[in-house]
């Protein structure tokens, strides 16, 4: 990584469910004015790594302009990486072109292109860390899971497969909903503590 280590902005990593960064999802906002939510949005945006971004687009999350307006603010942060500063000063955003500069970036910075596994890891463990912190409820958890994952090869599909059975399960079966929840609840705290070398 040598001397671009210090591009590799933002520093933190999200913590945050992923919808936050879909601008058509507003409910992590509600009864905010504008001016909290346009900061609380920046906090979002700047905790995203650029690892992680690459994902979202890889998983349909996050659209092209998602990523423009992420690279804006590494750039207010004080990134100087060419591949940032070309990606916020896009004024309409091709997919292929916000693509191409983000995986350029990675390569920059010495991080590996997610491929699918890779990608549905980093979308699901900070809603595994939601639903195991209590932020969110297991359902909803593992139902987003699931909804994410859909779409995707059997093998990326089959490694998550528990999730839309236990949700599944909780749907049919109103009488026994808390020990569903109980067993998304255990299976996303195996799941963290088997990935946890990945992170």
């Amino acid at each position: 990584m040598g001397k671009n280590k210090e591009h590799c902005i933002p520093r933190l990593q999200s913590t945050v469910l992923l919808d936050s960064l879909v601008p058509k999802h507003h409910i992590w906002i509600e009864g905010r004015d504008a001016g909290q939510a346009r900061s609380w949005m920046a906090v979002v945006y700047m905790n995203v790594r650029a690892e992680t971004m690459w994902a979202q687009r890889y998983l349909r999350l996050a659209s092209p302009e998602d990523v423009v307006t992420w690279a804006s603010l590494c750039l207010a942060d004080g990134s100087t990486a060419e591949e940032i500063v070309a990606l916020a000063s896009l004024y309409e955003a091709p997919a292929q072109v916000v693509d191409d500069l983000l995986s350029r970036f990675l390569t920059s910075v010495g991080a590996p292109i997610p491929d699918a596994m890779r990608a549905a890891e980093l979308i699901c463990a900070p809603i595994f860390a939601d639903v195991v912190s209590g932020r969110v409820a297991p359902y909803a958890g593992a139902r987003r899971v699931w909804s994410i994952l859909v779409q995707e090869n059997s093998e990326v599909r089959n490694e998550y497969l528990t999730f839309e059975g236990l949700a599944s399960e909780w749907e049919d079966d109103q009488m026994n909903r808390d020990a569903y929840d109980e067993e998304i609840v255990t299976e996303a705290k195996r799941w963290i503590e088997a990935h946890a070398s990945r992170f």
